[in-house]
């Protein structure tokens, strides 16, 4: 199958940081050490022959480097740039004429080495800097007039990689400023080139069928970027800022691939000049152009027809491939050796020839023909060289490959044999899926079948699918089906492999406990069990027993008190801090709503809501020393339209100052909601409530069903919102009944012994001593890690059966190791408890917090410490229900009031959230999230992330008694680099993923 282009860049963007990973971990291998046994400006560690896999001979070496540096002379840089500079060769020969040079490259070990050689020249003009060439964005208040990418292009991850780097630089590129690339590689002789790889590496004689297997198998195992020039004569409707191009193939006499497959290319920035016409003569030989030279040549001509003898036999056989039979036989090229000695002679004479043209005053340029695969159309100028094109228009249809194409097979398979299987029979079903860049085609247009490459064992894409067989198998297939949105589902599958998370996890729960009466253990589903093994032990679990129904016969009414749920041992007025103002643990939402706004439908939406759920309307009372909870009426709640509000200093300050009012704990309602315009057709919506009134996942479905509200409201309907079978009053009246003290006696045992032994406070190095009582105060710092990160983190909790969750959480524990003296630490984790599903769409506080102790050693690696994880986190969810408050006052009777009691660091992770709230009810408004006001900092560090449609979105909270912003700043973005460790090496050392996160420049030294 050939994918469609859009799927193709779609990939690349998930593929783009694990190939950089990758190509990171190469050149850092390649280059450690190499500094110390070669001359500072002659490093060619890496630079080996794809033919023999021996270095490149230096004088073929020097040869390359001398045209590069020369290329870059002719464009008289002032102030350059440099991305990829390796190990200097080509900085330390045009440096000395620049007035500024900054350069960056992936390599630590290269640039250690490139550092020392501009100290031992007392350069002070040349600056170096850790990154890929997206770090580029770091220099927004620089500009320079060159950029150079050497022998750089074909590392990057793909074109779509390569577009984003360029819109990033041309930004710093001032006007008439060029960007070179060098050393591209000629996607249109691939076919070629790798021809005679496999020639080169062939013991004897081969068959035209086995050679094109050869090719295709190593064409499909490309990890390199390949680019036709017919995708820089394109490049101008991507980038319309380009006014200029040339394409201009590698001179010389040495026999190599980067002289003979590779070009070099240069942009300009700026409006197109018009271009004269180009008078065109013909020559076939280095004599007829020479005689051209001699006879009265004009001063700006091109001449076309003329072979390139580099790549002539190669192009011969490759068409060859194509029409001669598959027994046919084809010579080796042994040792690597290219080039027939009359060859060599034939591209000694082409140079003579243009080294002759230069004497007569011409600069001269050769560019690939687009008449012939083996041809070169020459340029020649004598004041100026004209534009470095080909004489016929580039018309190439394939403009890139997709580097390791191959790699994609496994992870499509799945997505197709869904899609198939709901509408095919099970024998039809393809077992083998293979992709392809583009399928061959006959010279009519169709696909050639005798062409298709056959499939071998790295590239093939296998899924077994095992029928469930009892009526408790089908039972869970069908469940799994409908919560994970999946079409089929076998019984080999595994949870997480087929796109599960801690919350699906819970809600699988939810509903297999709903359909059947039996019982699937969180901790089962949550150590990445098969479904054959969570079938089984639902057959072996017996029915739950039914005596306390969870839907009352006679649900709380108005005016009755009934006990908090355990999970309310969180409200805000118990356990209050004393020297803190009662606001200080008030939440607030805040979210814009633009367009056309009913002020009045949307109160009556406001008035719907606080009716529809009791808990808002719900005050807490005290009653012979213990407080209970008593239903309010709804009638009299209003939402307050605020005076206009200008500007988003003036909106930040209104909402502080909202946040701030106290909440009375025995008053009617639990909630305040205003309306605040900040222009005509934008208003905010803010909803303050009390710490412990209700969770995240509730605060999901008040915005969703307010929207919803109003929508009906606006036009004068009824909202389709079903019926609430019970609030939240009655569920912790059901609470009460059905968790006995046993119970809870059994989880209190269990978290004695989990947290046993581990000291009072985390030992964190911090910029400030702590002080004898916390002020709470706090600040936050945000990132982003990018969707080509997440999905590398999720492939990587698919294979090691375990959740997003569980991976970023064990990434926080690494990132904390580095900053802690201990090996083991705890870290405090907020848990949703709905344990059945008719609570899904209760408003109310479902949330206990849970402690989780791994182990951070340095020298573990981290998929060790990520089973840990999996193993402690499932056994959480399994005890659960003991209120996070009573554990704390018994392990710590007499809380320390400078920190937090059993933990100090705190994550969570924010469940990508559903559709749009009300979408399709409220079609004219657009609902955004605004950034309230943070609140305290209940904790030393409280990490949490969020999944989104880009990627991850994240923001560490810290305590300002102990930190300054500079280290959290650092801490966030070392946290983000450790991802991309861990999502590349996951079988690191923990300490190896700090050391290589601390590489760049920007990350944290501590970690």
């Amino acid at each position: 199958m050939s994918p469609t282009p859009q799927w193709l860049d779609d990939a690349a963007r998930e593929q783009n940081a694990t190939l950089l990973d990758q190509w990171q971990r190469v050149f850092e291998d390649q280059y450690a050490g190499t500094g110390d046994v070669a001359a500072d400006d002659l490093n060619l560690a890496g630079w080996d022959s794809s033919y023999t896999g021996i270095p490149v001979p230096e004088a073929g070496m020097l040869e390359w480097i001398d045209g590069t540096v020369r290329r870059i002379a002719e464009m008289r840089p002032r102030r350059l740039l440099e991305i990829g500079c390796g190990t200097g060769l080509l900085l330390f020969r045009y440096a000395d004429a620049c007035e500024s040079v900054h350069a960056f490259d992936l390599s630590a070990s290269a640039l250690a080495d490139v550092r020392r050689g501009v100290e031992r020249r007392g350069w002070s003009h040349v600056t170096l800097e850790q990154g890929d060439a997206l770090s580029v964005g770091r220099l927004a208040r620089r500009t320079f007039d060159t950029i150079v990418l050497n022998s750089v292009a074909q590392y990057f991850p793909n074109r779509v990689y390569l577009e984003e780097a360029i819109a990033r630089m041309l930004p710093l590129l001032e006007d008439g400023g060029r960007i070179f690339i060098g050393d591209v590689r000629n996607l249109d002789l691939l076919p070629a080139h790798l021809g005679a790889v496999e020639r080169s590496r062939a013991a004897g004689r081969t068959t035209v069928g086995a050679l094109v297997e050869q090719v295709r198998r190593r064409r499909r195992q490309e990890s390199e970027l390949l680019l036709s020039p017919t995708y820089f004569d394109r490049l101008a409707e991507r980038f319309p800022e380009l006014g200029g191009y040339d394409l201009m193939a590698k001179r010389g006499v040495e026999d190599n691939e980067m002289s003979a497959y590779r070009y070099d290319v240069v942009l300009t920035k700026g409006t197109a000049a018009p271009v004269e016409p180009l008078t065109w003569l013909e020559a076939d030989t280095a004599d007829h152009l020479r005689a051209l030279l001699e006879n009265g040549a004009p001063d700006r001509f091109g001449v076309s027809g003329v072979r390139n003898p580099r790549v002539a036999d190669d192009v011969r056989v490759s068409e060859g491939l194509t029409r001669w039979s598959s027994s046919h036989e084809v010579d080796p090229l042994p040792g690597g050796v290219r080039l027939a000695e009359q060859v060599t002679d034939e591209v000694g004479e082409l140079e003579a020839a243009l080294l002759r043209a230069e004497e007569l005053g011409y600069r001269v340029a050769a560019t690939w023909s687009q008449d012939r695969l083996d041809g070169l159309d020459l340029v020649f100028g004598r004041d100026a060289l004209p534009p470095v094109r080909a004489r016929a228009p580039y018309r190439q249809a394939h403009l890139a490959n997709f580097p390791r194409i191959g790699d994609l097979g496994p992870s499509v398979a799945r997505t197709l044999k869904e899609h198939l299987s709901a509408r095919l029979p099970q024998y039809m079903l393809p077992s083998v899926f293979m992709l392809l860049e583009e399928l061959p085609i006959t010279p009519n247009g169709k696909v050639d079948k005798r062409a298709l490459p056959a499939p071998d064992e790295g590239a093939v894409a296998k899924e077994a699918y095992a029928a469930p067989r009892t009526e408790a198998q089908r039972t869970l297939c069908r469940v799994l089906e409908e919560v994970l949105a999946v079409s089929r589902v076998g019984m080999e599958d595994s949870f997480f492999a087929l796109g599960g998370h801690s919350l699906l996890a819970v809600r699988l729960n939810l509903r297999v406990r709903q359909e059947t009466g039996r019982e699937l253990p969180l901790q089962l589903i949550l150590t990445g069990a098969t479904v054959t093994e969570m079938a089984a032990a639902m057959e072996e679990e017996p029915s739950a027993a039914e005596a306390v129904p969870l839907v009352p016969a006679v649900p709380v009414g108005e005016g009755e008190e009934v006990p908090l749920s355990l999970q309310q041992n969180d409200l805000w007025f118990l356990g209050h801090p004393e020297h803190l103002e009662a606001s200080y643990d008030n939440a607030q939402m805040a979210h814009r709503l633009t367009g056309r706004l009913d002020r009045d439908a949307f109160a009556r939406a406001v008035q719907a809501l606080v009716a529809r759920h009791a808990v808002l309307r719900t005050g807490y009372v005290r009653r012979d020393g213990n407080v209970v909870q008593r239903v309010n009426n709804a009638t009299g709640f209003e939402a307050t339209v605020t005076e206009p509000v200008s500007g988003e200093d003036a909106l930040a300050e209104w909402l502080r100052d909202e946040r701030a009012r106290p909440f009375v704990p025995e008053g009617p309602y639990a909630v305040r909601i205003h309306l605040v315009p900040v222009a005509d057709d934008e208003h905010v919506v803010v909803l303050t409530r009390p710490w412990g009134v209700f969770d995240g996942w509730s605060l999901t479905i008040v915005l969703s069903e307010l929207m919803v509200l109003y929508g009906a409201s606006s036009r004068g309907g009824l909202p389709e919102l079903p019926e609430l079978p019970l609030q939240y009053a009655d569920y912790a009246r059901w609470q009460r009944e059905v968790l006995d003290g046993v119970l809870l006696d059994r989880q209190r045992d269990y978290w004695k012994r989990q947290l046993d032994g581990l000291p009072a406070c985390l030992p964190l190095r911090t910029d400030h001593p702590r002080r004898p009582v916390k002020s709470y105060q706090g600040a936050k710092v945000a990132f982003d890690v990018p969707q080509s990160v997440l999905a590398r983190l999720k492939r990587l909790g698919q294979e090691r059966d375990v959740t997003l969750y569980m991976t970023l959480l064990s990434a926080f524990a690494v990132l904390l190791g580095g900053h802690a003296d201990d090996r083991e630490l705890a870290i405090g984790s907020p848990v949703t408890n709905r344990p059945r599903a008719e609570l899904e769409q209760v408003v109310g506080y479902f949330v206990n917090t849970v402690v989780i102790r791994l182990g951070v050693a340095p020298d573990r690696v981290f998929t060790d410490l990520l089973a840990q994880t999996r193993q402690v986190t499932g056994e959480a969810h399994e005890h659960k229900d003991l209120p996070f408050a009573e554990l704390a006052g018994d392990l710590v009777p007499e809380a320390d009031p400078s920190y937090s009691p059993l933990f100090q660091v705190m994550f969570n992770l924010v469940p990508n959230p559903a559709a749009a709230a009300g979408e399709g009810e409220a079609a004219d408004l657009a609902v955004s999230p605004v950034a309230a006001d943070p609140g305290p900092a209940k904790y030393d560090l409280n990490l949490t992330v969020l999944e989104t449609d880009s990627g991850l979105r994240g923001q560490l909270e810290y305590s300002t008694d102990l930190f300054t912003r500079d280290t959290a700043e650092r801490m966030a973005r070392t946290y983000e680099l450790l991802l991309r460790e861990i999502a590349a090496d996951p079988a690191a050392e923990l300490a190896r993923l700090r050391a290589r996160a601390h590489a760049t420049p920007d990350a944290d030294p501590t970690a």
